[in-house]
């Protein structure tokens, strides 16, 4: 948006995509084990759209475009006593 509110931008819809699993195991009195694992992909259908919006900005450049596609998995171990 800039100063004399004559800019806008568009509205939108995004999605992103999460699936995980876990697993426990026990050993015969001795503590469980819990090992979780996941994978994320973020802006699943890679749809450019304002992810900041810079206020009074000198040059016309109000808007700077969010990140596109990407993914990241991880792996989680935990013991318990």
């Amino acid at each position: 948006m800039n100063e004399g509110n004559s800019d806008a931008a568009a509205g939108f819809g995004m999605a992103n995509l999460r699936v995980g699993f876990q697993q426990q195991y026990i050993s015969g009195g001795y503590g469980n084990w819990r090992v979780s694992e996941f994978v994320r992909i973020d802006n699943a259908t890679n749809h450019l759209y304002v992810g900041t919006v810079i206020v009074a900005e000198a040059r016309g450049r109000y808007f700077e475009s969010a990140a596109g596609r990407n993914a990241s998995a991880g792996i989680s171990v935990a013991y318990s006593f």
